[in-house]
């Protein structure tokens, strides 16, 4: 059990020993119990703030088990709090991560030609790591690669990734759009075999346009899973529309089109809702034609509905006319 403690400067040593009293000095402490007291110093008409953190006694962590696996969690670390919905979250991230795959209803192995087709998995706006972790192990990734910026996050993921025992992983503190598309250079100079797929799960004000921009350019992720906790928010949208519009001078790279949307409830009784989108590369002929086919390997997306078909533009855009050309 993990209690954090905030307070001010003044009258700190009153409030720890009214803690001491509270939990009895001496007394039978369980050693799982984490005691924090983060001091918050803001500087006025600034966004300036810095955070400390005095551990008082027990363990500094606590661990949380999510489909088998365990993680490690820091005080001020982020972790869904519905354990049961985040792993129903992260089976319909692996599912989508599996679409269209020939061989997804198998059982994986390390069989030469399963190893030749193993996934690197690029997880941007990783956290602790939690779900790229997770789809290393059940997709038996090459490769998997967390982009974080907060470095205590970072510091988690790496001992998140030795608690599970899982290798060929890499986490890189910095912000995604500095340090994004250096590590997709090293991928594509790798030259390794298989698919490379993204997940992002960023906060609620979505990715950086830059973001969108390196993903868009960088051919070789041809899947794209979007984890959104605030699916109606404008740089939400922003960002689902940068993703699937035509390629112009300000917009470079093969567009992606949306196959997939899910919802997950993640906070009951409440407002919020989870999506999880699957976007996959569109293919070079969908773009100039508009040809109702659904991309090679999807037929099971050839329904009744009056969607558009992929690359038309009126997915994106608030004209209702078709494309030109």
């Amino acid at each position: 059990m993990l209690f954090g403690f905030v307070t001010e400067n003044a009258g700190f040593e009153d409030t720890l020993i009214s803690i001491w009293c509270f939990l009895g000095v001496g007394g039978d402490v369980k050693p799982t119990l984490v005691l924090s007291l983060p001091h918050f110093h803001v500087v006025p008409r600034t966004k300036d703030h810095t955070v400390d953190m005095e551990h008082l006694l027990g363990e500094k962590n606590v661990h949380e088990e999510v489909l088998g696996m365990k993680f490690r969690i820091s005080p001020d670390a982020f972790f869904q709090t519905n354990t049961p919905a985040t792993e129903l979250l992260y089976r319909q991230v692996r599912d989508l991560c599996r679409h269209g795959n020939r061989s997804s209803e198998s059982s994986p192995s390390l069989s030469s030609d399963v190893a030749s087709s193993r996934p690197a998995i690029y997880d941007i706006c990783c956290g602790t790591g939690t779900i790229g972790l997770y789809l290393s192990k059940v997709l038996c990734a090459r490769r998997c690669v967390g982009v974080e910026m907060n470095q205590q996050a970072v510091e988690d993921a790496r001992a998140n990734a030795q608690l599970n025992g899982i290798e060929d992983v890499e986490f890189v503190c910095g912000r995604a759009e500095d340090v994004l598309q250096g590590q997709l250079e090293e991928e594509e100079e790798s030259g390794g075999p298989g698919e490379v797929i993204g997940v992002v799960d960023p906060p609620r004000a979505g990715l950086h346009p830059r973001v969108v921009q390196c993903i868009r350019r960088n051919p070789h992720i041809q899947k794209l899973i979007y984890v959104s906790c605030n699916p109606e928010g404008h740089q939400t949208l922003g960002n689902f529309v940068d993703l699937c519009r035509r390629p112009s001078l300000r917009v470079k790279g093969t567009p992606f089109t949306p196959v997939v949307a899910v919802p997950v409830d993640l906070f009951p009784h409440t407002p919020h809702c989870e999506l999880v989108v699957l976007f996959q590369r569109t293919t070079t002929a969908s773009t100039h034609t508009q040809s109702s086919a659904p991309p090679p390997g999807d037929e099971s997306l050839v329904t009744e509905s009056s969607a558009p078909p992929p690359g038309d533009e009126s997915l994106v855009t608030e004209s209702s006319a078709p494309p030109p050309g």
